[in-house]
C-alpha cells in the first residue's frame, strides 16, 4: 500500500512539472520531425570511422612499385632491369595521436553545432507559439470590440429614426465597424499561419493553448548568467576551436619525428655482367631535417589562439548584456503587468457603473463609448505585455537550465 502511495505521488509531482509546458512539447516533437536526433548519430559514427581509420593507418599503410629499365650503354649490350617493390610505412613515434585528438574535438565540435541548431529552433518555436497565443486572446478583444460597435450603431439607428441623432453619425459607427471587421481578418489570418507553420515545423495535426503562467520574481541574476554561460554553444565552438589550434602545434612543433619504413624488393637482372635477379628487405628511417618556415607556421597558430581569445572575450560580453536586457525586461514588464492588471479592472469596474447609469439614463452615451475604448486599449497593452515578458521569461528560463540542448 505504500508503495502505491509513492507511486501516486511521483506521479503528481511528474505531471506537475510537465503542466503548461507546452512549447517544449512542441520543442521536442519538432527536433524529432528534424531529425536533429539522427543528425547527432551520424556525427557519432562519421568521426568515429575517421579514428579507426586513422589507428589502422598507423601501422599498416603499404605501399607497392612496379618499375621497369631499358638500359643501353656503350661497354655491354643493352639488357632491362625490372623490380617489384612492397613497403609499409609505420608511425613509430605516434604523430597520429595529434590527427586523432584533433578528430575527437572536430567530433565534439559537431555536436555543439546540432546544440546550437536546437537553440535556434527553439527560439523559433517559441516566436511562433507565443505569437499564437497572443492572436487568440487579441482575436477575443477583438470580437468584444465588434460586438460593442454594433451595439452602439443600433442604438444610433434607432436615435436617428426618432430625429434624436443626424444620419452622419451611423456612418460614422459603421466605418469604424469595418475598421475592427478588417483587423479580425486580419487577426484570423495571422493565427492560421502560424497554426500551420507550427504543424508543419512540428509534424503534429493539432496546436493547444496553454494557460499562461509568470512567476512573481526571477531566480538571482548572477546564477542565471553563469548557467546560461555554460550552456551556451557559441562560448563552447570558440572554446573547442583554440584546443584544435593548440593540438595543430603539437603536431607541427613534431613535425621532425620520424617514420619507419619496412620494405621489400624483388629485382629481375638482365644484366650481362651475371648478376641476375636479386631479393632484398631493408629498413629506413625517414626524417624531415629543416624546414625554414615551420617557425613562422607556429607563430600564425599561437597569434590565431590570441585571436580566438578575444573573440571568445567579446562573444561573453555580448552574451552577459543580452541576458541583463532580458533580466531587466522581464523584472521591468512583470511590474508594469501588475499594475496594468490593477487598471483593467478599474476600468471594468467603472464601464460596468457606466453602463447602468447609462440604462437609467443618468450620463452621456459618448462619455459611456470613451471609458469602453480606454479599457480596450488597457486590455490589449496588458495582452501584448503579458507575452512579450512570457517570451523572453521562457527564453531565458531554458536558455538557464540547458533542457533544450539534451
Amino acid at each position: 500500500m505504500k508503495k502505491k502511495w509513492i507511486i501516486a505521488l511521483i506521479l503528481i509531482l511528474s505531471y506537475q512539472n510537465t503542466k503548461g509546458e507546452e512549447i517544449v512539447k512542441l520543442f521536442k516533437q519538432a527536433e524529432k520531425n528534424l531529425l536533429l536526433g539522427k543528425k547527432f548519430s551520424f556525427n557519432q559514427e562519421y568521426y568515429d570511422q575517421l579514428n579507426k581509420a586513422l589507428k589502422k593507418n598507423r601501422f599498416l599503410n603499404l605501399n607497392s612499385q612496379i618499375s621497369y629499365s631499358r638500359i643501353d650503354t656503350k661497354l655491354t649490350h643493352p639488357y632491362s632491369f625490372s623490380s617489384i617493390a612492397i613497403s609499409d610505412d609505420i608511425d613509430l613515434f605516434n604523430k597520429t595521436q595529434y590527427d586523432i585528438r584533433i578528430n575527437e574535438i572536430q567530433k565534439e565540435k559537431s555536436n555543439v553545432l546540432v546544440k546550437k541548431d536546437k537553440q535556434l529552433l527553439f527560439k523559433n518555436i517559441l516566436d511562433l507559439y507565443t505569437s499564437f497565443l497572443m492572436y487568440n486572446e487579441l482575436l477575443k478583444l477583438q470580437k468584444e470590440k465588434i460586438n460593442w460597435i454594433r451595439k452602439n450603431l443600433r442604438f444610433t439607428q434607432k436615435a436617428i429614426s426618432r430625429g434624436i441623432f443626424p444620419s452622419i453619425e451611423s456612418s460614422k459607427w459603421e466605418s469604424q465597424l469595418i475598421k475592427e471587421e478588417e483587423k479580425l481578418v486580419n487577426y484570423k489570418g495571422n493565427i492560421n499561419a502560424i497554426e500551420k507553420n507550427l504543424k508543419t515545423l512540428c509534424g503534429i495535426k493539432e496546436v493547444k493553448l496553454e494557460k499562461v503562467k509568470l512567476p512573481n520574481k526571477l531566480e538571482n541574476l548572477q546564477s542565471l548568467k553563469a548557467k546560461v554561460l555554460q550552456n551556451n554553444p557559441d562560448l563552447q565552438l570558440l572554446e573547442l576551436d583554440r584546443n584544435i589550434l593548440k593540438t595543430t602545434y603539437l603536431k607541427e612543433k613534431n613535425y621532425w619525428l620520424p617514420t619507419l619504413s619496412i620494405f621489400s624488393e624483388y629485382q629481375i637482372n638482365k644484366d650481362p655482367t651475371g648478376n641476375g635477379n636479386q631479393y632484398s628487405i631493408g629498413a629506413s628511417l625517414n626524417f624531415k631535417v629543416f624546414n625554414n618556415g615551420k617557425k613562422y607556421k607556429l607563430l600564425s597558430i599561437k597569434t590565431k589562439e590570441k585571436t580566438l581569445n578575444i573573440l571568445k572575450h567579446q562573444e561573453k560580453i555580448r552574451l552577459i548584456q543580452e541576458i541583463n536586457s532580458l533580466y531587466s525586461s522581464i523584472s521591468s514588464g512583470l511590474e508594469s503587468l501588475s499594475l496594468l492588471k490593477k487598471r483593467c479592472r478599474a476600468l471594468k469596474d467603472i464601464l460596468d457603473k457606466y453602463e447602468k447609469a447609462y440604462e437609467m439614463k443618468l450620463c452621456d452615451f459618448t462619455i459611456l463609448d470613451n471609458y469602453y475604448k480606454e479599457y480596450a486599449s488597457a486590455k490589449e497593452s496588458y495582452i501584448k505585455t503579458k507575452y512579450r515578458i512570457y517570451f523572453k521569461y521562457q527564453l531565458l528560463k531554458h536558455l538557464s537550465k540547458g533542457d533544450i540542448y539534451r
